[in-house]
């Protein structure tokens, strides 16, 4: 009996070290929803079965968030946890792998992607490597140096080399212009409706991307309007925003010293502005009655206007827009800012193209360089800034 119970605590030991405990991945807030948490969590289990089961391993799910803890209680000999979180519209989670007595995790590895797919992809590309070699089965995978601050996308691949050359195929016939999406008349239905569902669905093919979810659309009074712009204002122009902005128009003399920054942009922003998206509520507020800025860019002006306002909806439902107040200087800020509205601008002008019956790619090239060739002052007054900063 004695040789028995020996034999059984022996083989049960045994087991315990070729257990490995997968613990719930960790999201913080917004990084991961609930259910896509469980989700890669049963797919890091998953991963890790396929990956061991030759060698004799176990894959067990343990509960909670301490490595230390469920090493104890199962007597695995690793246990991984995965902690997620957002990153320029990505989600990123670092998979940590650690032995009792550690401590500290004896290998990372980072899963990125965009939406469960792509992160489980990167999963299945990286997770095996890092619990073969913190095992001893394999040598750790080294992965090139990147410059701080990128963040490398799953889905790359080599080069492949290049086809050989064969007899050269005549070229295929240009494909029919592009046509602007016109809805006929729905009854009932306010014109301006139509006007954004239609310009919704040509900037998505334009820009080849989707809507993630259902674009709020809010439509307002003048009055109600200037509100809404005026709250929105008052989000972004934080102190420190007025006074880095007050510091460089006087330092490059772009405004007298008694103007105030907030209060010149607020009044053209109030004077000017047809409809802007708000990243803080998700939706696209559009004035009921245009103002005149947009009669003077002809028929299509509205439609044209909403278009860069509907890109940035796509931007931030595809890749995020971020708290620009909260991004730590000016240059990050200046640099971020110039990415999303160029971008908006860029479709604007292709969907004005559209509008018009012109060749997108060479209006967008005859826009860039007539902004080039352009001086400040005309700049100014182009992009409706306040009379004030025109001295």
């Amino acid at each position: 009996m004695r040789v028995f119970i020996v034999s059984l605590l022996l083989a049960t030991a045994a087991a315990a070290q070729s257990r490995i405990a997968v613990l719930p991945v960790q999201p913080r807030a917004g990084a991961l929803p609930a259910p896509d948490a469980i989700a890669f969590t049963e797919e890091i289990r998953v991963v890790a079965r396929d990956a061991l089961a030759a060698q004799g391993y176990e894959v067990i799910a343990a509960e909670g968030s301490d490595p230390a803890g469920a090493l104890d209680a199962t007597g695995a000999v690793l246990a991984v946890l995965g902690r997620a979180a957002q990153m320029e519209g990505a989600t990123v989670v670092a998979v940590s792998v650690y032995r009792d007595g550690t401590g500290a995790p004896v290998s990372l590895i980072r899963v990125v992607g965009i939406g469960l797919a792509q992160l489980r992809a990167d999963l299945h590309a990286k997770l095996p490597n890092q619990l073969a070699s913190a095992l001893g089965l394999a040598a750790p995978a080294v992965e090139p140096r990147l410059p701080p601050g990128t963040l490398r996308m799953p889905g790359g691949t080599k080069a492949a080399p290049p086809p050989e050359p064969r007899a050269a195929a005549p070229p295929p016939p240009p494909a029919p212009p592009a046509e602007p999406t016109t809805s006929p008349p729905v009854p009932d239905e306010d014109p301006l409706i139509t006007m954004i569902r239609d310009t919704t669905t040509d900037v998505e093919r334009l820009r080849g991307l989707r809507r993630k979810q259902n674009l709020k659309v809010q439509i307002l009074d003048g009055k109600l309007f200037s509100k809404a712009v005026w709250e929105k204002a008052k989000k972004e122009l934080t102190p420190a925003v007025v006074a880095a902005e007050r510091a460089r128009w006087l330092a490059f003399n772009l405004a007298p010293a008694a103007v105030d920054p907030a209060q010149a942009l607020l009044d053209v922003l109030d004077e000017q502005v047809a409809g802007f998206y708000d990243p803080f509520t998700r939706q696209l507020v559009v004035r009921k009655d245009p103002p005149a800025s947009a009669g003077a860019m002809g028929p299509d002006g509205l439609r044209v206007v909403l278009a860069h306002e509907i890109e940035h909806a796509l931007q931030d439902q595809n890749f995020g827009i971020p708290d620009m107040a909260a991004l730590p200087d000016d240059d990050v800020r200046l640099a971020r800012t110039a990415l999303y509205e160029g971008d908006a601008m860029a479709v604007m002008t292709a969907f004005s193209a559209l509008r018009a019956h012109k060749p997108i790619k060479a209006s967008i090239a005859s826009g860039a360089a007539t902004l080039k060739a352009l001086d400040a002052q005309t700049l100014l007054k182009m992009s409706g800034k306040s009379p004030q900063l025109q001295h």
